[in-house]
């Protein structure tokens, strides 16, 4: 938890992505699913309430953002059927496949029609993901860093939405009886030791130049993509 909180605060993402993998290795992924939940709640809280950009974001992507909401619950209820190596290793492909695209060609962008037209697709198909796999970045963050806003607003962005995939996860996994509610509970634990690593991570981030901070996002989305095929 304390350095999947690491990388989240050096970062502004990741959190999940990194926390995943390692956790379901051991407890298996639905259990991994629901722990994470509270310390992705807590370390997301204050990234996407806090830039100065809140407002903004909210009126920009509020279609995206509410088409996650039907797409986790979607992919709550797929998680009690889906052969789930077969999911997470797609998700994992692609998350490889655009890391790798993005760090080979940074020009990648959306025009501003596109970009529109595509915010509920994006948000259905990330809600989906989430609810299969628990993963949240693909392909919210893709299609965010190709608008090519200012860093700090692309990152509150992300969060903002993440915060409304990890509020509809916990919820889905408990209406749909995947885990047992007080699995959600025994979440809590990690709070700490999550926000602990973040506010050390935070301090890193103050002193990355804006590429860097770029090229170490996609690494974590390519790295964990990996983690999340040879699962």
């Amino acid at each position: 938890m304390a350095v999947a909180g690491v990388v989240k605060g050096a970062t502004g993402i990741g959190y999940a992505t990194f926390a995943l993998p390692l956790l379901a290795s051991l407890v298996g992924l639905k259990t991994a699913m629901a722990l994470i939940i509270a310390p992705t709640l807590a370390v997301n809280f204050s990234l996407a309430f806090s830039g100065g950009q809140f407002r903004e974001n909210v009126g920009a992507f509020l279609p995206l953002y509410l088409a996650m909401l039907p797409g986790v619950a979607a992919g709550a209820v797929m998680l009690a059927i889906v052969d789930q190596r077969i999911a997470i290793g797609m998700l994992g492909a692609s998350m490889v496949a655009y890391a790798g695209l993005a760090l080979a060609m940074p020009k990648l962008s959306l025009h501003e029609k596109t970009a529109r037209w595509l915010r509920l697709p994006v948000g259905f198909i990330n809600g989906v993901l989430t609810g299969l796999t628990g993963a949240q970045v693909i392909p919210l963050v893709p299609y965010m860093m190709a608008l090519h806003m200012p860093t700090g607003q692309t990152i509150q962005a992300i969060n903002i939405g993440v915060l409304v995939l990890s509020s509809m996860l916990g919820v889905s996994l408990v209406a749909t009886k995947a885990v047992e509610p007080l699995l959600i509970g025994a979440s809590i634990a990690g709070i700490l030791p999550a926000l602990a690593g973040a506010a050390l991570g935070a301090s890193l981030q103050s002193k990355m130049p804006a590429a860097l901070l770029r090229t170490l996002i996609l690494t974590i989305v390519g790295l964990s993509g990996l983690k999340l095929i040879v699962w």
